[in-house]
């Protein structure tokens, strides 16, 4: 028996990778890289505006308490309502646990910019009528403001709340 090699002959052209195609694979891989990096960006920027605390060690060790004051808090059944106006005016309305004006509280607010603490500040807010505390404060951008209140009622209660604002241009 006798072994025949037989050839089959491509009618097409060989596949060939030439340097044009390297590079062209190379440019499509590192651009889709790059897009979803952008991506990534984009969204961890919009979504985590960096650290929440500073002490965030001594924070943790203190956990409990945090868990108990916050037991606390919640059975005061206080809530509050944030309102800034273009003319420069923050209000925040305080009400007991049945929808009433909470009056002769200390209500202290930090107003903070989430992406920079450059233009943060703390502001006491006396009160201009019963359960409205308020002052002027000017905020000098537009956009997201963060604010951190701190209540102490007339009997010693504590108070913590945050609020987010929109200023508007």
């Amino acid at each position: 028996m006798t072994a025949h090699a037989t050839t089959m002959t491509n009618p097409q052209k060989d596949f060939r990778i030439t340097g044009k195609m390297v590079l062209f694979f190379l440019l499509a891989f590192f651009g889709v890289v790059m897009i979803a990096n952008g991506i990534f960006l984009y969204v961890a920027l919009k979504t985590f505006p960096g650290l929440g605390d500073a002490q965030a060690y001594r924070s943790g060790l203190q956990y409990n308490e945090t868990l108990a004051a916050a037991e606390r808090q919640k059975a005061l059944g206080w809530r509050t309502a944030v309102a800034y106006d273009p003319a420069g005016r923050f209000e925040v309305r305080l009400f007991d646990r049945h929808d009433q004006p909470l009056q002769y509280a200390r209500v202290d607010a930090e107003i903070q910019r989430p992406a920079v603490d450059l233009y943060d500040r703390a502001v006491e807010l006396p009160e201009i009528k019963p359960g409205v505390y308020g002052a002027a404060v000017e905020l000098p951008f537009a956009g997201l403001w963060r604010i951190k209140l701190s209540i102490t009622g007339r009997g010693g209660e504590a108070y913590r709340a945050i609020h987010e604002i929109v200023v508007a241009e």
